[in-house]
């Protein structure tokens, strides 16, 4: 009961300073979480908490994150039959891909594909998982990002990613995070289907987003995308 409690405050710790992007405390969390974890290298819990640890600090350290990463990526390993660390390591891959993405760091394109593969593979493994399918659909959303806005832009792996996401939120139709999501990657495909000129890819994708925001009208992140992507179409038909 003890180690429950300590790991419930150092998660909650961990998520404070993740909100509030204080990188110099997560950099001293990881730290003392790493020697905790040391003690007990076998314990799962622990090595969920410093995968947290981990991962915040890769969101935050955008222009420095590879250590972490790679930290991260070998302690997994460890544990790949715990959810939640797996998901963690899915986790950890999109915020690598967004902080590459933003940066204009190239190694994008190389860690891009293998990175969605890996996850798709611990999806597989853990299928009825709405928290680590939800990590997986949010890996498929940047690749959604990087193909159809870098240039040139890649429509056919950019609609590819969107279908993966797509069919996650099929599976999980009362997740609002995952339906949330959807909408997310759906007004990014709009965007990227009319700069290319495949205005005939956009109804079906606005239709959906539409549905998700009739359902949904409390959800702000939703209401937002819905208006976003139609105000995409909208330009093209002035």
């Amino acid at each position: 009961q003890i180690q429950q409690l300590l790991l419930f405050g150092l998660t909650e710790i961990a998520r404070h300073y993740e909100a509030g992007r204080d990188g110099p405390k997560i950099k001293q969390l990881n730290t003392e979480v790493e020697a905790i974890s040391k003690r007990f290298p076998s314990d799962a819990a622990i090595a969920w908490l410093f995968t947290l640890t981990l991962n915040a600090a890769i969101r935050i350290n955008d222009t420095n994150s590879d250590q972490g990463y790679f930290r991260l990526r070998s302690l997994a390993s460890r544990f790949p039959k715990d959810e939640k660390v797996q998901a963690e390591l899915i986790g950890g891959m999109g915020n690598r891909m967004n902080n590459l993405y933003r940066n204009r760091d190239k190694r994008i394109f190389d860690e891009i594909e293998p990175n969605l593969i890996t996850a798709l593979e611990i999806g597989k493994r853990f299928p009825t998982s709405d928290y680590l399918q939800l990590a997986v659909a949010r890996v498929a959303g940047t690749v959604v990002v990087v193909y159809g806005f870098s240039r040139p832009i890649n429509i056919d792996k950019m609609e590819a990613a969107l279908n993966i996401v797509r069919g996650i939120a099929t599976l999980f139709p009362n997740s609002i995070a995952i339906q949330a999501n959807f909408a997310l990657a759906g007004a990014n495909a709009v965007t990227a289907f009319v700069s290319v000129g495949r205005r005939n890819k956009v109804g079906k994708v606005l239709e959906e987003i539409k549905l998700l925001a009739e359902r949904y009208p409390n959800s702000q992140e939703i209401q937002d995308n819905f208006q976003r992507a139609t105000s995409v179409y909208n330009a093209t038909m002035k």
